[in-house]
Protein backbone atom coordinates (compact mmCIF):
# COMPACT_ATOMS: atom_id res chain seq x y z
CA UNK A 1 0.00 0.00 0.00
CA UNK A 2 2.77 2.36 0.06
CA UNK A 3 4.34 2.14 -2.86
CA UNK A 4 1.39 2.38 -4.61
CA UNK A 5 0.37 5.78 -2.31
CA UNK A 6 4.11 6.81 -3.27
CA UNK A 7 3.78 5.63 -7.30
CA UNK A 8 0.62 7.59 -7.38
CA UNK A 9 1.90 10.71 -6.00
CA UNK A 10 4.60 10.57 -8.28
CA UNK A 11 2.34 10.12 -11.08
CA UNK A 12 -0.11 13.42 -9.82
CA UNK A 13 3.22 15.05 -9.52
CA UNK A 14 4.29 14.76 -13.16
CA UNK A 15 0.84 15.63 -14.82
CA UNK A 16 0.66 18.39 -12.67
CA UNK A 17 3.64 20.26 -14.11
CA UNK A 18 2.77 23.23 -16.09
CA UNK A 19 2.61 22.85 -19.47
CA UNK A 20 2.61 18.89 -19.05
CA UNK A 21 -0.70 18.53 -21.11
CA UNK A 22 0.90 20.51 -24.36
CA UNK A 23 4.67 19.64 -23.89
CA UNK A 24 5.60 17.37 -26.86
CA UNK A 25 6.15 13.80 -26.11
CA UNK A 26 8.98 12.87 -25.74
CA UNK A 27 11.21 9.21 -24.84
CA UNK A 28 14.21 8.76 -22.87
CA UNK A 29 16.40 5.81 -21.79
CA UNK A 30 18.24 5.86 -18.89
CA UNK A 31 19.93 2.49 -17.35
CA UNK A 32 19.63 3.64 -13.91
CA UNK A 33 16.16 3.25 -13.80
CA UNK A 34 16.81 -0.91 -14.72
CA UNK A 35 19.05 -1.29 -12.43
CA UNK A 36 18.90 -2.93 -9.07
CA UNK A 37 17.61 -0.53 -5.33
CA UNK A 38 20.20 -0.48 -3.20
CA UNK A 39 17.78 -0.75 -0.31
CA UNK A 40 14.64 -2.73 -1.10
CA UNK A 41 11.80 -3.75 1.66
CA UNK A 42 8.70 -6.24 1.42
CA UNK A 43 7.04 -7.98 4.15
CA UNK A 44 3.31 -8.92 5.05
CA UNK A 45 0.52 -8.24 7.07
CA UNK A 46 -1.69 -10.89 8.93
CA UNK A 47 -5.32 -11.77 10.20
CA UNK A 48 -5.89 -15.12 11.77
CA UNK A 49 -9.39 -16.25 13.10
CA UNK A 50 -9.61 -19.65 14.67
CA UNK A 51 -12.44 -21.73 16.60
CA UNK A 52 -11.62 -24.50 18.79
CA UNK A 53 -13.84 -27.78 19.74
CA UNK A 54 -11.94 -28.11 23.27
CA UNK A 55 -11.31 -31.93 24.24
CA UNK A 56 -12.29 -31.60 28.13
CA UNK A 57 -11.11 -35.48 28.87
CA UNK A 58 -8.14 -35.38 27.00
CA UNK A 59 -4.63 -35.23 28.93
CA UNK A 60 -3.52 -31.74 28.03
CA UNK A 61 -6.40 -29.83 28.78
CA UNK A 62 -6.62 -31.11 31.76
CA UNK A 63 -3.22 -30.24 32.59
CA UNK A 64 -3.56 -27.07 31.09
CA UNK A 65 -7.39 -26.16 32.31
CA UNK A 66 -7.37 -28.20 35.66
CA UNK A 67 -9.62 -25.56 38.02
CA UNK A 68 -12.45 -23.14 37.54
CA UNK A 69 -14.38 -23.11 34.52
CA UNK A 70 -14.09 -25.95 31.97
CA UNK A 71 -15.49 -24.62 28.51
CA UNK A 72 -16.05 -26.79 25.31
CA UNK A 73 -15.26 -24.44 22.84
CA UNK A 74 -12.70 -21.51 22.13
CA UNK A 75 -11.88 -18.47 19.92
CA UNK A 76 -8.50 -16.65 19.34
CA UNK A 77 -7.72 -14.08 17.27
CA UNK A 78 -4.47 -13.26 15.85
CA UNK A 79 -2.89 -10.31 13.98
CA UNK A 80 1.16 -10.49 12.75
CA UNK A 81 3.22 -8.03 10.87
CA UNK A 82 6.66 -9.45 9.31
CA UNK A 83 8.76 -6.75 7.88
CA UNK A 84 11.68 -7.49 6.13
CA UNK A 85 14.67 -5.33 4.52
CA UNK A 86 17.97 -5.51 2.52
CA UNK A 87 20.72 -2.98 1.57
CA UNK A 88 23.27 -3.96 -0.85
CA UNK A 89 26.64 -1.98 -1.74
CA UNK A 90 29.63 -3.81 -3.69
CA UNK A 91 30.33 -6.35 -2.10
CA UNK A 92 28.22 -5.53 1.56
CA UNK A 93 24.70 -6.46 2.62
CA UNK A 94 22.52 -5.92 5.26
CA UNK A 95 19.70 -7.72 5.89
CA UNK A 96 17.02 -8.07 8.96
CA UNK A 97 13.48 -9.45 9.40
CA UNK A 98 11.13 -8.51 12.07
CA UNK A 99 8.41 -10.48 13.20
CA UNK A 100 5.48 -9.37 15.77
CA UNK A 101 2.22 -11.01 16.86
CA UNK A 102 -0.41 -10.72 19.28
CA UNK A 103 -3.35 -12.86 20.08
CA UNK A 104 -7.01 -12.62 21.98
CA UNK A 105 -7.32 -16.18 23.11
CA UNK A 106 -10.81 -16.34 25.21
CA UNK A 107 -9.77 -19.62 27.25
CA UNK A 108 -6.17 -19.39 27.70
CA UNK A 109 -5.39 -15.92 27.80
CA UNK A 110 -3.64 -13.21 25.38
CA UNK A 111 0.19 -13.35 24.35
CA UNK A 112 2.30 -11.33 22.06
CA UNK A 113 5.60 -11.17 20.88
CA UNK A 114 7.72 -9.56 19.19
CA UNK A 115 11.38 -10.64 17.56
CA UNK A 116 14.53 -10.53 15.21
CA UNK A 117 14.01 -12.98 12.98
CA UNK A 118 16.98 -12.73 11.00
CA UNK A 119 19.53 -9.57 10.69
CA UNK A 120 23.31 -9.51 9.98
CA UNK A 121 25.78 -8.65 7.26
CA UNK A 122 26.96 -10.22 4.44
CA UNK A 123 30.29 -10.40 2.56
CA UNK A 124 31.02 -11.18 -0.63
CA UNK A 125 34.44 -10.36 -1.83
CA UNK A 126 34.50 -12.68 -4.96
CA UNK A 127 31.96 -15.13 -6.44
CA UNK A 128 31.66 -17.96 -4.95
CA UNK A 129 32.89 -16.58 -1.47
CA UNK A 130 30.63 -15.09 1.57
CA UNK A 131 30.84 -14.43 5.16
CA UNK A 132 27.59 -13.90 7.23
CA UNK A 133 27.69 -12.48 10.62
CA UNK A 134 24.46 -12.08 12.44
CA UNK A 135 20.94 -14.18 13.09
CA UNK A 136 20.02 -16.09 10.45
CA UNK A 137 17.68 -19.20 9.51
CA UNK A 138 19.34 -21.88 7.99
CA UNK A 139 17.29 -24.20 6.40
CA UNK A 140 19.43 -27.67 6.14
CA UNK A 141 17.33 -30.80 4.90
CA UNK A 142 15.08 -31.98 1.80
CA UNK A 143 12.01 -32.84 4.16
CA UNK A 144 8.51 -31.52 3.61
CA UNK A 145 7.27 -31.46 7.01
CA UNK A 146 10.61 -32.82 9.25
CA UNK A 147 14.25 -32.50 8.97
CA UNK A 148 16.49 -35.00 11.34
CA UNK A 149 19.62 -33.55 9.15
CA UNK A 150 18.59 -29.86 10.67
CA UNK A 151 21.06 -29.67 13.22
CA UNK A 152 20.97 -26.13 13.41
CA UNK A 153 17.34 -24.48 12.99
CA UNK A 154 14.17 -24.73 15.08
CA UNK A 155 11.84 -27.54 14.20
CA UNK A 156 9.31 -26.82 11.52
CA UNK A 157 5.01 -26.90 12.72
CA UNK A 158 4.52 -30.10 10.72
CA UNK A 159 1.03 -28.88 9.96
CA UNK A 160 2.51 -25.74 8.16
CA UNK A 161 5.80 -25.96 7.42
CA UNK A 162 6.25 -23.40 5.37
CA UNK A 163 5.75 -20.82 8.25
CA UNK A 164 8.72 -18.29 8.54
CA UNK A 165 11.01 -19.51 11.44
CA UNK A 166 13.34 -17.10 14.05
CA UNK A 167 16.74 -17.80 13.44
CA UNK A 168 20.16 -18.10 15.71
CA UNK A 169 22.75 -15.62 15.93
CA UNK A 170 26.00 -17.39 14.14
CA UNK A 171 28.64 -16.80 11.77
CA UNK A 172 28.98 -18.49 8.68
CA UNK A 173 31.53 -18.76 5.78
CA UNK A 174 30.22 -20.22 2.34
CA UNK A 175 32.24 -21.51 -0.65
CA UNK A 176 31.14 -22.57 -4.16
CA UNK A 177 32.63 -23.85 -6.84
CA UNK A 178 31.45 -24.92 -10.43
CA UNK A 179 33.17 -27.67 -12.66
CA UNK A 180 32.60 -28.27 -16.31
CA UNK A 181 34.25 -31.63 -16.71
CA UNK A 182 33.41 -34.57 -14.13
CA UNK A 183 30.55 -36.35 -12.38
CA UNK A 184 30.16 -33.53 -10.16
CA UNK A 185 28.87 -30.42 -11.38
CA UNK A 186 28.88 -28.51 -8.49
CA UNK A 187 30.67 -28.21 -4.75
CA UNK A 188 29.76 -25.68 -1.88
CA UNK A 189 31.43 -26.15 1.32
CA UNK A 190 29.22 -24.20 4.70
CA UNK A 191 31.29 -23.52 8.04
CA UNK A 192 28.57 -22.29 10.66
CA UNK A 193 29.85 -21.06 14.42
CA UNK A 194 27.45 -21.06 17.27
CA UNK A 195 27.90 -19.72 20.52
CA UNK A 196 25.10 -19.97 23.25
CA UNK A 197 25.37 -17.84 26.50
CA UNK A 198 22.52 -16.94 28.46
CA UNK A 199 22.03 -13.96 26.34
CA UNK A 200 22.38 -15.23 22.79
CA UNK A 201 21.14 -18.83 21.82
CA UNK A 202 20.27 -19.69 25.09
CA UNK A 203 17.45 -22.02 23.70
CA UNK A 204 19.91 -24.04 21.50
CA UNK A 205 21.79 -26.17 24.12
CA UNK A 206 23.73 -26.19 26.96
CA UNK A 207 25.31 -22.54 27.52
CA UNK A 208 28.56 -21.43 27.46
CA UNK A 209 29.95 -24.09 25.18
CA UNK A 210 29.83 -23.51 21.26
CA UNK A 211 29.28 -25.32 18.44
CA UNK A 212 30.96 -25.59 15.29
CA UNK A 213 28.90 -26.90 12.46
CA UNK A 214 30.05 -27.43 8.65
CA UNK A 215 28.05 -28.78 5.58
CA UNK A 216 29.81 -30.30 2.13
CA UNK A 217 27.19 -29.84 -1.00
CA UNK A 218 27.55 -31.63 -4.32
CA UNK A 219 25.51 -31.38 -7.30
CA UNK A 220 25.58 -35.02 -8.96
CA UNK A 221 23.93 -35.41 -12.22
CA UNK A 222 20.47 -34.74 -11.19
CA UNK A 223 21.08 -35.02 -7.57
CA UNK A 224 21.68 -32.83 -4.65
CA UNK A 225 23.71 -34.50 -2.21
CA UNK A 226 24.61 -32.92 1.42
CA UNK A 227 26.62 -34.25 4.10
CA UNK A 228 26.99 -32.58 7.57
CA UNK A 229 27.59 -32.82 11.00
CA UNK A 230 27.35 -30.32 14.06
CA UNK A 231 30.40 -30.56 17.17
CA UNK A 232 29.04 -32.01 20.23
CA UNK A 233 28.61 -28.23 22.56
CA UNK A 234 25.71 -27.29 23.48
CA UNK A 235 23.78 -30.45 21.93
CA UNK A 236 25.45 -33.97 21.62
CA UNK A 237 27.55 -34.54 18.90
CA UNK A 238 25.47 -34.80 15.31
CA UNK A 239 26.36 -36.07 11.44
CA UNK A 240 24.20 -37.00 8.59
CA UNK A 241 23.27 -37.03 5.08
CA UNK A 242 20.39 -35.88 2.73
CA UNK A 243 19.55 -35.73 -1.02
CA UNK A 244 17.57 -34.92 -3.74
CA UNK A 245 17.14 -36.44 -7.18
CA UNK A 246 14.63 -36.00 -9.98
CA UNK A 247 14.12 -39.09 -11.25
CA UNK A 248 11.75 -37.50 -13.84
CA UNK A 249 10.53 -33.80 -14.64
CA UNK A 250 7.33 -35.40 -12.85
CA UNK A 251 8.99 -36.94 -9.64
CA UNK A 252 11.51 -36.12 -6.82
CA UNK A 253 12.73 -38.20 -4.66
CA UNK A 254 14.36 -36.91 -1.24
CA UNK A 255 15.66 -38.86 1.92
CA UNK A 256 17.46 -37.95 5.10
CA UNK A 257 19.56 -39.43 7.74
CA UNK A 258 21.21 -38.34 11.15
CA UNK A 259 23.09 -39.81 13.78
CA UNK A 260 22.07 -37.76 17.42
CA UNK A 261 24.75 -38.70 20.26
CA UNK A 262 23.02 -37.53 23.55
CA UNK A 263 19.63 -37.98 22.71
CA UNK A 264 17.35 -37.00 25.74
CA UNK A 265 13.95 -38.18 26.83
CA UNK A 266 11.80 -38.35 30.47
CA UNK A 267 9.87 -41.51 30.88
CA UNK A 268 8.08 -42.83 33.92
CA UNK A 269 9.40 -45.76 35.65
CA UNK A 270 7.43 -48.62 37.53
CA UNK A 271 6.97 -46.76 40.30
CA UNK A 272 5.50 -43.48 38.50
CA UNK A 273 8.77 -41.16 38.71
CA UNK A 274 10.19 -39.17 35.88
CA UNK A 275 13.65 -40.41 34.56
CA UNK A 276 16.23 -39.17 32.47
CA UNK A 277 17.04 -41.34 29.33
CA UNK A 278 20.27 -40.29 27.24
CA UNK A 279 21.43 -42.27 24.50
CA UNK A 280 22.32 -42.78 20.93
CA UNK A 281 19.51 -42.32 18.09
CA UNK A 282 19.03 -42.29 14.43
CA UNK A 283 16.38 -40.81 12.74
CA UNK A 284 15.74 -40.62 8.66
CA UNK A 285 13.26 -39.83 6.43
CA UNK A 286 12.67 -41.00 2.84
CA UNK A 287 9.96 -39.04 0.60
CA UNK A 288 8.94 -38.24 -2.79
CA UNK A 289 6.97 -35.40 -4.93
CA UNK A 290 5.22 -36.04 -7.89
CA UNK A 291 3.54 -33.88 -10.05
CA UNK A 292 0.42 -35.81 -12.19
CA UNK A 293 -0.76 -34.89 -15.47
CA UNK A 294 -3.94 -32.93 -14.71
CA UNK A 295 -1.60 -30.70 -12.18
CA UNK A 296 -2.17 -32.48 -8.86
CA UNK A 297 0.67 -32.71 -6.80
CA UNK A 298 1.12 -35.61 -4.50
CA UNK A 299 3.66 -35.48 -1.49
CA UNK A 300 4.44 -38.74 0.41
CA UNK A 301 6.71 -38.80 3.73
CA UNK A 302 7.86 -41.66 6.40
CA UNK A 303 9.32 -40.50 9.08
CA UNK A 304 11.37 -42.19 11.93
CA UNK A 305 12.29 -39.74 15.19
CA UNK A 306 14.87 -42.52 16.42
CA UNK A 307 14.85 -40.22 19.84
CA UNK A 308 11.03 -40.28 20.30
CA UNK A 309 8.67 -41.83 23.02
CA UNK A 310 8.13 -45.44 22.59
CA UNK A 311 4.25 -46.09 22.64
CA UNK A 312 4.41 -47.83 26.57
CA UNK A 313 6.56 -44.44 27.27
CA UNK A 314 3.93 -41.81 25.97
CA UNK A 315 0.84 -44.30 27.70
CA UNK A 316 2.52 -44.26 31.17
CA UNK A 317 2.59 -40.14 30.92
CA UNK A 318 -1.18 -39.46 29.49
CA UNK A 319 -2.13 -42.47 32.37
CA UNK A 320 -0.05 -39.68 34.73
CA UNK A 321 -1.79 -37.17 33.76
CA UNK A 322 -5.44 -38.62 34.00
CA UNK A 323 -4.54 -39.36 37.51
CA UNK A 324 -3.40 -36.34 38.60
CA UNK A 325 -6.37 -34.92 37.15
CA UNK A 326 -8.66 -36.96 38.99
CA UNK A 327 -6.42 -36.59 42.32
CA UNK A 328 -6.85 -33.17 42.37
CA UNK A 329 -10.54 -32.71 41.60
CA UNK A 330 -11.42 -35.49 44.01
CA UNK A 331 -8.81 -33.94 46.79
CA UNK A 332 -7.01 -30.59 46.01
CA UNK A 333 -3.77 -31.74 45.74
CA UNK A 334 -2.02 -30.28 43.19
CA UNK A 335 1.23 -32.71 43.91
CA UNK A 336 0.76 -35.28 41.00
CA UNK A 337 -0.64 -32.47 38.92
CA UNK A 338 2.80 -30.79 38.68
CA UNK A 339 4.72 -33.63 38.62
CA UNK A 340 3.29 -34.08 35.34
CA UNK A 341 3.14 -30.77 34.18
CA UNK A 342 6.81 -30.58 34.52
CA UNK A 343 7.85 -33.24 31.85
CA UNK A 344 4.75 -32.60 29.96
CA UNK A 345 6.82 -30.00 27.14
CA UNK A 346 8.48 -33.26 25.82
CA UNK A 347 5.33 -35.09 24.97
CA UNK A 348 3.40 -31.95 23.75
CA UNK A 349 6.14 -30.64 20.48
CA UNK A 350 5.22 -31.42 17.42
CA UNK A 351 5.57 -35.70 16.83
CA UNK A 352 7.21 -37.01 19.83
CA UNK A 353 7.07 -40.51 18.87
CA UNK A 354 8.64 -42.54 17.18
CA UNK A 355 7.05 -43.22 13.35
CA UNK A 356 5.51 -40.99 11.24
CA UNK A 357 3.57 -40.80 7.58
CA UNK A 358 2.20 -37.33 6.08
CA UNK A 359 0.67 -37.26 2.78
CA UNK A 360 0.00 -34.26 1.06
CA UNK A 361 -2.46 -33.66 -2.40
CA UNK A 362 -2.96 -30.49 -3.52
CA UNK A 363 -4.55 -29.39 -6.98
CA UNK A 364 -4.06 -26.41 -8.65
CA UNK A 365 -6.67 -24.78 -10.39
CA UNK A 366 -9.42 -27.46 -10.86
CA UNK A 367 -12.36 -26.71 -12.78
CA UNK A 368 -10.70 -23.97 -14.60
CA UNK A 369 -10.81 -21.62 -11.46
CA UNK A 370 -7.84 -20.01 -11.49
CA UNK A 371 -5.70 -18.99 -8.35
CA UNK A 372 -7.59 -21.51 -6.42
CA UNK A 373 -5.93 -24.14 -4.60
CA UNK A 374 -7.81 -26.91 -2.68
CA UNK A 375 -5.62 -29.58 -0.81
CA UNK A 376 -5.91 -31.96 2.17
CA UNK A 377 -2.97 -33.54 4.44
CA UNK A 378 -3.28 -36.56 6.43
CA UNK A 379 -0.34 -37.25 9.33
CA UNK A 380 -0.53 -40.02 11.10
CA UNK A 381 1.23 -41.70 13.87
CA UNK A 382 1.61 -45.28 12.78
CA UNK A 383 2.48 -46.40 16.12
CA UNK A 384 -0.31 -45.90 18.12
CA UNK A 385 -2.54 -45.28 14.85
CA UNK A 386 -3.75 -41.88 15.71
CA UNK A 387 -4.04 -39.29 13.37
CA UNK A 388 -4.41 -35.69 11.83
CA UNK A 389 -7.17 -34.33 8.86
CA UNK A 390 -6.08 -30.91 7.46
CA UNK A 391 -8.42 -29.83 4.53
CA UNK A 392 -7.34 -26.54 2.85
CA UNK A 393 -8.60 -24.01 0.67
CA UNK A 394 -6.77 -21.62 -0.36
CA UNK A 395 -7.00 -18.52 -2.78
CA UNK A 396 -4.53 -15.78 -4.25
CA UNK A 397 -7.05 -14.27 -6.77
CA UNK A 398 -6.60 -10.73 -4.96
CA UNK A 399 -3.59 -8.33 -5.86
CA UNK A 400 -1.13 -9.01 -3.19
CA UNK A 401 -3.88 -10.77 -0.91
CA UNK A 402 -4.01 -15.00 0.06
CA UNK A 403 -6.79 -15.86 1.60
CA UNK A 404 -7.03 -19.56 3.33
CA UNK A 405 -9.17 -21.53 5.27
CA UNK A 406 -8.23 -24.48 6.90
CA UNK A 407 -9.61 -27.31 9.57
CA UNK A 408 -8.13 -29.45 11.48
CA UNK A 409 -9.20 -32.57 13.10
CA UNK A 410 -7.45 -34.85 15.52
CA UNK A 411 -8.26 -38.54 15.44
CA UNK A 412 -8.07 -41.29 17.49
CA UNK A 413 -8.70 -42.67 20.92
CA UNK A 414 -7.80 -41.99 24.35
CA UNK A 415 -3.98 -42.57 25.32
CA UNK A 416 -2.81 -42.02 21.68
CA UNK A 417 -0.93 -38.85 20.68
CA UNK A 418 -4.09 -37.31 18.61
CA UNK A 419 -6.45 -38.25 20.81
CA UNK A 420 -5.13 -36.80 23.81
CA UNK A 421 -4.32 -33.03 21.97
CA UNK A 422 -6.11 -30.43 23.94
CA UNK A 423 -8.65 -29.25 21.20
CA UNK A 424 -10.09 -31.86 18.82
CA UNK A 425 -11.36 -29.50 16.21
CA UNK A 426 -9.28 -26.44 14.65
CA UNK A 427 -11.20 -24.13 12.25
CA UNK A 428 -9.02 -21.34 10.74
CA UNK A 429 -9.46 -18.57 8.56
CA UNK A 430 -6.53 -16.30 7.47
CA UNK A 431 -5.72 -13.48 5.37
CA UNK A 432 -2.47 -11.63 3.91
CA UNK A 433 -1.43 -9.23 2.27
CA UNK A 434 1.90 -8.80 1.16
CA UNK A 435 3.59 -5.86 0.50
Amino acid sequence: MPRALFLAGVVAALLARPGAASAQQTYSFSPSEYQAQAFQWGGYAEGKLEGFNLDRSSAFYELNKPSGSRPALNERATGTLELNGTYHKDIVTLNATLHGAGDRDVVFGDNKDFKLYDGGIALAPEPGLSFYLGKKTLLWGKGYAWNPVGFVQRPKDPTDPNLSREGFWIATADYTRSFKDGPIQTLGLTSVFIPTTPAINNDFGRVHHDDVAGKLYMLVGHTDIDLMALSGGAKGLRYGADFSSAVSPALEVHGELARITESKRTVLNGAGQPVPITGDATSYLLGFNYLADWNMTFILEYYHNGGGFQDSEADSFYSLAHDAFAQYRATGNAALLQKADTISPMYMRPNPMRNYINLRISQNEPFNIVYFTPSLTVQANTTDRSFIVLPELLYTGFKNIELRLRLQQNVGPHLTEFGEKQASTRVEFRVRYYF
